[in-house]
């Protein structure tokens, strides 16, 4: 049938009239709807008159038969896990001269680009503003009976105290990595800032967006405005020896919606409940205005047990998946809008420290098992008969526009006794890039003591782009027309690279360099490239070496320039100050389908005392930036202390002890820059006149705090930590000093003696820096008597984590009120 098919194609592409009463009469469309919901991009064999297995017979008659479509364009969205790893990390393995499959990464790297092109049309959308709360609250197994106000609706208190930052990195939730240390930035994401987002600076294009919801006059009192749609998250809602079994029981369920609602006060006849899903203790509700409800649908429950055998329901989670349908009241187009899919997960894991391969294995579990139900019948599944329901294509809980992951996550059980369990709460998030979600605010409860546990809530704002679906289709078809068929092209792709040699000059620490290599496009096809490794296994750069992009797209006749940069820090300088100072090395750029480029990359590395052991600089006999720093004297002939850290404490003794907001304020760039080369070169750090005196010394307090971060280990030796943490009065502290090395314990003892002669000059911080330095965290009572006292705890939070610097995963995380504690019985008189 095939053959005979084949055949007839053939007689009717014999005239260019022909072929175009075959066009028009017979072929497929270029875009037809295919491929499973959130598949990737579905690029079947060229085709004719849509038989299988009936090859296209000339390459320029592809792009009318072939049957693909980008996989934007499918109803469910991406799965958050593929959309949110770097493109690189999916292309084939590949490496000079042993090309990868190129297939693959034409369709990835196309995918990709598509969707770039598609997020560049959303930023220059109007959005619509959806506002969101949730909230989570351990409650173990009581009824409620207390004021939920605070939690349920976020009213104006005073948050000085009840900030919780996220935790960088605890637990394998964290799939969008967080930059900043919270308990350093606490005060990042100060939750009596309701206008703000979750850095502080709103974006200006969000200028255009519109309120749903709260349309008719925007706040400007200072006070949070309510929601559209509130989720809450209990755990452990029953203890009773029945939650060991799946429940239907809603008796607590409605008790709690209850006192929710009693929470939104006058506000609650504005709000019903849109859906709820029970897993015996775990609870998920969602909670929605009104006048929005009827913009969501596809309201979606799940839930699966991971206690007891991996099936009971006392741990496990709860979902809940509901799509919002903006509506043409709130565009000005007829059109219907893209719809974008939310996703809320109520998890609870298991306790207990030792537990957290269990809470991980579980973790990943639930990722897997829990799923929904697509309603698209799955790949080869028989028609229903006699009552069968065939299976259906599952959607897991990552296939949304934006998942929210809140419940007793279980982590940091033991990071510090008086917040214990405190940081179990977490309330997590991972945004796809079709919608903006900015975080306002991320608060505990203190207030509501009913359980063991505190109530923690966070607002978000979600900025949709006012996007019609026609648009978008014809939009996203536009792009694809265009690149759909570099594989069947009979084109050679084609490129040119200017520069090919890179001479990024002298680099140092904390020094950024960057150089623009431009890559065209010369040939008639869309051209892919990407880098490759020289030999197989191996880094398509060295790690002192950052380009971007990896991997890209380029029209024909077009060009796009590439950024090879360097930018080294305390762990890159580290090694870097072992190697030779000469860095060289080879860049391959691979075109798909065509041929490598390479590209030479040389630079001159300036070794530095950061980042430098103390072992070593001791015994160095000259500065870093010297020929003499080659030569070690004999360990019985090593300095008592680097040279370079006695030159700061000596110049702050001198110039910068009076100077208010020591330690506390940043130094400026660029002096800090002159600083660490004087340093290395063994340069004096000049008098300061009065005009700058102050600025010199923030600088250089700024240098100080940077060198002691920069040790390759921690200037208290890693195995006192605890003890140090433990001791309680100053006799203590000072016994531990004999167990120090000597170099160590010298430069403990000059920079405690500096910041204890500072703080009896009198220094103090003004709120704002002191907010903007050290967040919210609260400082114990018994730290802050008056405000010498609390000038001293200040200094105390900045270096306890300098001089007591955790190293996960090799040291567990000590209390930081511990930490602070040491620090001050040698800093403090009280």
């Amino acid at each position: 049938m095939a053959d005979a098919v084949e055949d007839a194609v053939r007689r009717l592409l014999r005239s260019s009239e022909e072929l175009k009463q075959f066009l028009e009469a017979e072929a497929v469309p270029p875009y037809t709807d295919g491929g499973e919901p959130g598949s990737e991009p579905q690029i079947d064999p060229p085709v004719a008159n849509n038989e299988p297995g009936v090859m296209a017979p000339y390459p320029w008659i592809v792009p009318y038969i072939t049957q693909t479509k980008p996989s934007i364009l499918f109803y469910e969205p991406q799965d958050l896990r593929h959309a949110r790893r770097p493109l690189y990390d999916l292309l084939s393995e590949s490496c000079a001269g042993t090309p990868g499959d190129d297939a693959l990464d034409i369709s990835l790297v196309r995918e990709h680009w598509t969707r770039s092109q598609v997020e560049d049309m959303y930023a220059t959308e109007e959005s619509i503003t959806l506002r969101l709360r949730i909230g989570t609250f351990n409650v173990n197994g009581k009824m409620p009976s207390q004021d939920l106000s605070s939690w349920v609706r976020g009213q104006a208190q005073d948050t000085t105290d009840n900030f919780i930052p996220p935790l960088k990195a605890i637990s394998p939730f964290s799939i969008s990595e967080l930059t900043i240390n919270p308990l350093d930035q606490a005060g990042a994401l100060s939750s009596n800032v309701e206008s703000s987002s979750s850095n502080g600076v709103r974006d200006p294009a969000l200028a255009k967006s519109r309120i749903l919801g709260n349309v008719a006059v925007p706040s400007t009192t200072g006070e949070a405005q309510d929601p559209d749609l509130i989720v809450l998250g209990f755990q452990e809602l029953d203890l009773s020896a029945g939650a060991l079994i799946y429940s239907t029981e809603t008796t607590r369920e409605d008790a709690w919606f209850a006192a929710a609602l009693a929470g939104l006060g006058e506000n609650a006849v504005e709000y019903e409940k849109l859906a709820s899903k029970q897993l015996v203790g775990m609870l998920v509700m969602i909670i929605v205005r009104r006048s929005v409800k009827g913009n969501f649908t596809r309201v979606q429950g799940t839930s699966i047990g991971a206690g007891i055998m991996g099936l009971m329901g006392n741990k496990g989670a709860a979902a809940l998946r509901v799509t919002f349908n903006p509506s043409s009241t709130q565009n000005a187009s007829s059109l219907p809008l893209r719809p974008i899919v939310l996703t809320f997960v109520n998890a609870h894991l298991a306790a207990f420290d030792e537990m957290f391969e269990k809470r991980n294995a579980d973790f990943h579990d639930i990722s897997r098992r829990l799923v929904f139900d697509s309603g698209v019948p799955a790949t080869g599944a028989a028609s229903p008969q006699f009552g069968y329901t065939p299976p259906t294509v599952p959607l897991n809980v990552y296939q949304s526009d934006a998942l929210f992951w809140m419940g007793a996550l279980s982590d940091k059980l033991g990071y510090d006794l008086k917040r214990k369990p405190a940081w179990t709460d977490r309330i997590l998030h991972i945004p796809s890039h079709a919608v903006q979600v900015l975080q306002q605010t991320y608060t505990c409860h203190r207030e509501i003591t009913m359980s063991d546990h505190r109530p923690v809530s966070a607002t978000f704002e979600l900025h949709i782009p006012t996007v019609d679906a026609e648009k978008l289709e014809a939009f996203v078809h536009g792009l694809w027309k265009e690149v759909s068929h570099v594989e069947e092209s009979g084109d050679i792709p084609r490129v040119t690279v200017e520069p090919t040699v890179i001479n990024l000059g002298k680099i140092g620490y904390e020094r950024r360099v960057r150089k623009l290599v431009r890559v065209r496009n010369t040939g008639r096809v869309p051209l892919v490239y990407r880098f490759v490794p020289l030999s197989p296994g191996g880094s398509i750069h060295p790690d002192w070496l950052h380009v971007e992009p990896k991997a890209g797209l380029i029209r024909p006749g077009s060009h796009e320039e590439l950024t090879l940069s360097v930018e080294v820090d305390a762990q890159l300088a580290a090694q870097m100050n072992l190697r030779a100072s000469t860095l060289e090395t080879t860049l391959v750029l691979h075109a798909s389908l065509g041929r490598d480029s390479f590209l030479v990359v040389t630079a001159e590395y300036e070794p530095t005392c950061f980042a430098m052991s103390i072992p070593r600089l001791v015994r160095m006999s000259g500065p870093v930036g010297t020929h003499a720093a080659l030569q070690l004297v004999p360990e019985d002939q090593a300095a008592t202390a680097p040279k370079e850290v006695m030159r700061l404490v000596s110049w702050l003794m001198t110039y910068g002890s009076d100077v208010n907001e020591l330690f506390l304020a940043h130094g400026d760039p660029e002096k800090m820059d002159d600083i660490r080369r004087a340093l290395d070169v063994g340069e004096e750090l000049s008098e300061p006149n009065e005009d700058i005196r102050a600025t010199m010394a923030l600088s250089v307090g700024s240098c100080l705090i940077q060198f002691m971060e920069a040790l390759p280990e921690p200037l208290v030796p890693v195995n006192l930590h605890h003890a140090c943490a433990d001791s309680l009065d100053r006799d203590a502290a000072f016994e531990l000093l004999a167990r120090f090395p000597s170099a160590a314990v010298n430069v403990f003892l000059s920079i405690t003696s500096l910041l204890h002669f500072i703080c009896q000059q009198g220094s103090h911080s003004t709120d704002s820096v002191r907010a903007q330095k050290l967040g919210t965290l609260p400082i114990p009572v018994q730290m802050c008597k008056d405000a010498d006292s609390r000038f001293s705890a200040d200094l105390a939070a900045v270096f306890a984590p300098v001089f007591l610097r955790d190293l996960p995963p090799l040291t567990p995380a000590i209390s930081p009120v511990g930490k602070r504690r040491f620090v001050l019985h040698f800093i403090s008189d009280s």
